[in-house]
């Protein structure tokens, strides 16, 4: 049943790609449906591919239809399955949930919430800056502590993750542009005392040109949509509102 649910997945995600948004929940119900009819060590593998894959896809659904309310009653019930099968997971599917937790109470606006699972992304013994979503995860901070006014702890955490980003051997044009953002806007003088209206239209102009590009690389703010968050911030609107 392995490539059955390979398939059903790939096909979840060319839906979703469309936006057939109303097809989406039924052919998801289809993949958990799947049953396994014996129970060993192969079977456990495929029951925790199934809930990995699945509640990723829903998530990712209630992310792009911007209903992140739904999105965060959905993290109590999978966090309570992500507890059952917490010796069966891998880091990676657990690094991935924890990410789409994250996303679901930054889009609900409940900032202390969404901090406490980046927390747990950036903590986690195993994870490490060789992980592309560590950079990411980086980016956000910066995002979550500014929504919370952490202003001084916000100054710290600029130069700390400036020097930690221009490290990186390959940067992509998403990476630059924030860079250059932080270079020229975030570390000139306090928070308190700085309007960075022009400074987020400068930086939403540039991402808009990177999104139009074909390069597989170039996609990065595709696991956290800065674009329609630089959006919220020069139209004064809620980030749900935007996406």
């Amino acid at each position: 049943p392995l490539y059955y649910i390979i398939d059903v997945f790939n096909l979840l995600l060319s839906i979703m790609s469309v936006k057939k948004y109303d097809e989406v929940l039924p052919n998801l119900e289809k993949l958990r449906k799947i049953t396994i009819t014996t129970h060993n060590s192969h079977n456990k593998r495929i029951e925790t591919t199934i809930f990995e894959l699945s509640s990723i896809i829903e998530f990712r659904f209630y992310h792009t239809i911007g209903d992140f309310k739904r999105a965060v009653i959905l993290v109590s019930q999978i966090e309570s399955k992500l507890n059952e099968l917490h010796h069966s997971i891998t880091m990676r599917g657990k690094i991935a949930l924890f990410w789409r937790f994250f996303l679901s109470y930054f889009g609900a606006a409940q900032y202390f919430e969404s901090l406490t699972y980046l927390n747990k992304i950036l903590n986690h013994p195993h994870f490490n800056s060789n992980e592309s979503l560590y950079y990411l995860a980086k980016m956000a901070q910066l995002i979550v502590h500014f929504e919370l006014n952490n202003y001084d702890l916000l100054e710290y955490l600029t130069k700390s993750n400036y020097h930690l980003l221009i490290q990186k051997e390959q940067l992509c044009k998403t990476e630059e542009a924030v860079i250059d953002f932080i270079k020229t806007e975030l570390m000139k003088v306090p928070f308190r005392k700085r309007d960075l209206s022009k400074g987020f239209e400068k930086l939403r102009d540039q991402l808009y040109a990177i999104s139009q590009s074909n390069f597989p690389e170039e996609n990065l703010a595709e696991g956290f949509d800065l674009l329609s968050w630089l959006e919220s911030k020069i139209e004064n609107k809620p980030f749900a509102e935007i996406v």
